[in-house]
């Protein structure tokens, strides 16, 4: 159903980390000081990032008027300082949001057909939600959603981990907006929709494109901070659209739908980031910088040996190299042990019970984030979805990754060998012994 009437939802709705933490402290700052003892496999892989040519953000999209003319004043609103900065990831995210291909997404949200199973609702494509109309009419919802939807920077004093957070309106949670006044909010310039969404972003970024943007960063992290800026806001967009679209009164689910059957759990933002930017990311932090790494984060649990080298054999993917339980000095160490739900998206990829689990971190190559910001990459890409009549991700290359593993046996970290490093060539001639000797 497409509203196009409608006052504020009856029941306040808050999607973000009361509800699915996107990443609770320690994750990220420990598996950021594990990929610093591979830099140099890294550079090996992929990007050195001291030696390319990095040029500036290309991509030419109109920014939508929603990312121009609805952020928020208030205590510790400093948008206009630094808005110039973020200006490419307002344009890359406005081109998600208007492109047709990508649209699908939220045709598929709008217009597919409900289903019930014992996990709750999931939505099935129609043939209409596939449609040039639905298209169209998704467009313009995602225009008036843009005339009332507010975002702001979350105050310290919130003390949230998440990257984002999105509410169904301010009036039913006055913890977090007690301190803003109507003033600081822009004027609601529609009548239409069930509510008026408010997006909360993480203080991090804006101490990074405040602050550190010119300090003390490097132009990959530069971009890195770009790309994880416009998945957050297309992340919490998601949820916001939920919001707006769906009217929920005191007897009716304020549950977000899975977008498919497969998904263990509501959470519309983590499909976002899925089906469009091609997997979860997580952004490693240390205390030597904001954006060190980018990594793809994949999380499967598993009850038997057999699923386990079913996943093993996935979360591999096309890597041909051999991969090894020993660290970068060639020793079997003990590893930290980290629970599921601490990791981003824990809850939306694993099954609650489980109790064994790997956890994929592959290293996003800085040329693949910069591609996002090409106008020759971004028009060849609208081209190809074009002539293919859908929207096609775009897969990351062979890059450098580490599988975390926790079971009842323990924690294994398992990354790949590689020739032009002793240790490792050590490491290889070993096996190649062992297997000539018979495994004797």
């Amino acid at each position: 159903m497409c509203p196009y009437n409608g006052t504020s939802a009856a029941t306040p709705e808050i999607v973000g980390s009361t509800t699915v933490p996107n990443r609770a402290p320690g994750v990220a700052e420990y598996l950021s000081n594990v990929l610093d003892e591979y830099k140099y496999h890294i550079w090996q892989r992929q990007d050195d990032e001291r030696s390319m040519i990095i040029s500036s953000p290309s991509l030419v999209q109109e920014t939508l008027p929603m990312f121009k003319d609805r952020w928020c004043g208030g205590p510790e609103q400093h948008v206009s300082e630094f808005y110039h900065r973020i200006e490419p990831a307002l344009r890359l995210t406005s081109f998600l949001l208007n492109e047709d291909y990508p649209l699908l997404w939220f045709c598929h949200f709008t217009f597919g057909e409900r289903r019930r199973d014992e996990q709750g609702i999931y939505i099935v494509s129609t043939a209409y939600s596939h449609s040039t109309d639905a298209i169209v009419r998704v467009r313009a919802n995602l225009k008036e959603l843009g005339k009332v939807i507010s975002f702001l920077f979350m105050p310290r004093e919130w003390n949230e981990k998440a990257w984002g957070m999105s509410f169904s309106g301010r009036k039913g949670f006055p913890r977090y907006f007690r301190h803003f006044k109507d003033h600081d909010f822009p004027p609601s310039r529609s009548r239409k929709g069930a509510c008026h969404p408010v997006v909360a972003i993480s203080s991090k970024f804006q101490d990074y494109f405040r602050q550190d943007y010119s300090r003390k960063s490097t132009p990959g992290e530069r971009y890195r901070a770009l790309y994880m800026f416009a998945v957050t806001l297309g992340h919490e967009i998601a949820h916001a659209y939920k919001q707006w679209l769906v009217r929920t009164g005191p007897s009716e689910s304020k549950e977000e739908p899975r977008w498919c059957k497969r998904d263990k759990i509501h959470e519309l933002g983590f499909s976002w980031e899925t089906h469009i930017m091609g997997h979860v990311t997580d952004p490693t932090q240390s205390e030597r910088g904001s954006f060190p790494y980018l990594c793809s984060l994949h999380l499967e649990d598993y009850s038997s040996l057999a699923d386990r080298a079913v996943f093993v054999r996935k979360l591999k993917g096309h890597s041909k190299a051999e991969f090894t339980t020993r660290d970068v000095a060639g020793i079997h160490r003990q590893w930290t042990a980290l629970t599921p739900s601490e990791f981003r998206g824990g809850k939306w990829f694993l099954d609650p019970k489980a109790t064994a689990f790997l956890a994929s971190y592959q290293v996003i190559p800085l040329q693949w984030v910069m591609d996002w910001f090409s106008e020759d990459v971004m028009s060849r890409r609208r081209a190809e979805w074009e002539l293919a009549r859908c929207y096609k991700t775009t897969p990351l290359p062979d890059t450098f990754m580490i599988i975390y593993e926790r079971n009842a046996k323990g924690i294994h970290i398992q990354r790949p060998l590689n020739p032009h490093f002793p240790i490792d060539c050590d490491i290889m001639q070993q096996r190649r012994r062992l297997q000539a000797n018979g495994g004797q």
